[in-house]
């Protein structure tokens, strides 16, 4: 399957970047490994081995990409190292607290530094 990342290019050091830490609550729908995932995404990691399904509850603030009753798919490396130790099926049918960095520059949106808040 094919997967869009929504990912911007890399930033200039000539114009600063905007950077929003986004805050939301979501229900884990699901993780899968990337071969298995098609659609759009946003790349929360460097190096994403995983695809992590979320309907988002709510979402602080408004108007950052993420919107409360979506269905979000995040890039992730590991679920292990995000959930601290915990395996996939752990986690699944769970809801949690995130927070994500959006970065905006001029040559797109990128998102970083995927958290569980709680």
């Amino acid at each position: 399957m094919a997967i869009h990342v929504e990912r911007g290019a890399q930033t200039s050091n000539a114009i600063p970047a905007k950077r929003t830490r986004v805050r939301f609550t979501a229900r884990v729908e699901g993780v899968r490994p990337l071969s298995e995932v098609g659609g759009t995404a946003k790349a929360v990691h460097a190096d994403p081995r995983f695809a992590l399904l979320l309907r988002v509850a709510k979402v602080a603030p408004e108007g950052s990409g993420i919107a409360a009753g979506s269905q979000e798919t995040l890039l992730i490396h590991s679920v292990a190292k995000l959930f601290t130790g915990a395996e996939a099926s752990a986690v699944e049918e769970s809801t949690f607290d995130f927070s994500v960095e959006r970065i905006e520059t001029a040559e797109g949106v990128r998102w970083a530094d995927l958290r569980v808040e709680r």
